[in-house]
């Protein structure tokens, strides 16, 4: 079985995009579905995980020959699905959706967001405002087309889901598969990074570690959770904070005034060393403002860190991930909680750090796996019979 993307998302190095993509592609393959990425973005890297199985071309082509390419790519590899992914690939539904139902593929679309963030993060004058507006409206329009023309749509969150179902009631399938994680850390090896990780950073075994990872943008948050952080490190003495991110000399300076103990380490990492760093940690944090952006989303962020045993320091506006939380009873800290009540928060998991770490890792090993998540879907268990 094969599936064809047809992707035109900008995607670089560090997105959370490509991070879904080729875990999911990884997993698709454990169960006999291969995977074949077309991309028809402009500046699209590939590169960020080698190690997984991620067959990806790129479409180079003058946008008026662009449709011709892609249906002599589907004539080309035959797939059974193809799966389109992005708003410029959306445009080319009705020719694509004509050309597979003559060969009897199947479509598919690839949901990863909501198309508010395309006027959520608009910078600049009214037209810029303007033009994100239209270019709204115009997404919204195709997506609806596409979803209505599909067979089934992935999605990351049960808020993603509802979101597709207001744009299209089509009986489409709706395939949840979460941002997720590929293995599942034991509690001995977290153990065992967190002793050895804070050796070689001089971090105190009682110290409490807090801790950012990811890009630095106004989606992000970062500005708050400095204040944050800055609250913690006012008023209590054996605090840490890691930053696991790339920064420029501006944020370098910033933390030097701002944690003037020296109480801190950025860094950016590789994939190894850096679930060690986040296994050291005991809070990571995910502030996101109230948008139709963040509802939906499911960051991958979340993900790594309840592998890693960490306590999240995370906004309401990530609803899905907040459900889980709570269903599942795993203790987290709102992103507007007092600060007393998350020194207790996090006291309580410190005093029951081992019973902690074994919560995390059921509600990783069970739902948050790709391996997992794909076991649950009859979608493609019913194609293979």
């Amino acid at each position: 079985m094969l599936i064809l993307f047809i992707n035109s998302i900008s995607i670089y190095n560090s997105a959370g995009n490509i991070t879904l993509m080729c875990r999911r592609a990884e997993a698709m393959r454990k169960i006999g579905i291969e995977t074949k990425f077309i991309s028809i973005s402009n500046n699209t890297v590939y590169q960020l995980y080698p190690d997984y199985h991620f067959d990806v071309e790129i479409l180079n082509t003058d946008p008026n020959d662009r449709i011709s390419s892609i249906l002599g790519y589907i004539d080309r590899f035959r797939p059974d699905y193809v799966c389109l992914h992005g708003n410029r690939a959306n445009m080319l539904i009705h020719k694509i959706s004509k050309y597979c139902i003559d060969r009897k593929i199947h479509l598919m679309a690839d949901i990863q967001g909501a198309l508010e963030e395309i006027k959520d993060f608009s910078n600049g004058n009214i037209v810029n405002k303007l033009e994100s507006e239209v270019r709204f409206t115009a997404a919204k329009y195709f997506m609806g087309r596409t979803l209505k023309k599909c067979d089934a749509a992935f999605v990351v969150s049960d808020e993603l889901a509802k979101y597709c179902k207001r744009l299209s009631k089509a009986p489409y399938k709706i395939l949840e598969i979460s941002c997720g994680i590929t293995e599942t850390f034991s509690s001995t090896l977290i153990s065992e990074w967190r002793a050895a990780t804070r050796k070689s950073l001089n971090i105190p075994d009682n110290a409490t570690v807090f801790c950012y990872s990811g890009v630095i943008n106004a989606w992000g948050n970062f500005d708050k959770t400095l204040k944050i952080w800055q609250t913690f490190d006012e008023k209590y003495p054996n605090i840490f904070f890691i930053l696991l991110a790339k920064t420029d000399e501006d944020m370098e300076i910033k933390f030097r005034k701002s944690f003037i103990k020296g109480n801190y380490i950025i860094s950016f990492l590789a994939k190894d060393e850096y679930f060690k760093y986040l296994a050291a940690s005991d809070v990571s944090f995910l502030i996101r403002d109230d948008k139709m952006t963040n509802y939906v989303a499911f960051p991958n962020k979340f993900s790594e860190y309840l592998n890693c045993g960490n306590l999240c320091y995370i906004s309401d506006a990530l609803k899905s991930p907040i459900e889980m939380l709570r269903e599942n009873e795993i203790p987290y800290i709102e992103g507007n909680a007092d600060i007393e009540n998350a020194v207790k928060i996090i006291s309580d998991r410190k005093k029951n750090i081992a019973e902690y770490y074994e919560k995390t890792r059921r509600v990783c090993e069970n739902l948050l796996t790709y391996d997992a998540q794909f076991e649950k879907l009859d979608y493609f268990k019913d194609e293979q019979r």
